[in-house]
């Protein structure tokens, strides 16, 4: 068990490592904006156009226009989440407080 973990430590700090620590990352920065930032916005915007007629309705979903807006909020709030990580990762979030 003590080799199992040993190798395990040394894949961590090769670059496979860190490929998969990115990956892990980026499958949670994933689901994080997707509830909490694309979810909401997604639901208000189906609630609001339910009062339409039917036909307009049917266009719309026809043409995925949800599909659209679901893609163009998730790579805005993903960008904004990956910015963020990447400045406080990088410790160039701004200046030293203290």
């Amino acid at each position: 068990m003590p080799a199992i973990i040993a190798w395990v430590a040394a894949l961590l700090e090769t670059k496979i490592g860190s490929w998969a620590i990115q990956a892990c990352l980026a499958l949670g920065i994933s689901f994080v904006t997707y509830k909490v930032g694309v979810q909401p916005f997604r639901d208000a915007i189906v609630s609001n156009l339910s009062s339409m007629p039917s036909m307009f309705a049917n266009v719309l979903g026809y043409l995925w226009v949800d599909r659209a807006l679901t893609m163009i909020f998730a790579a805005a709030a993903a960008k904004q989440a990956t910015g963020g990580l990447k400045a406080v990762l990088t410790k160039n979030a701004g200046p030293a407080q203290g």
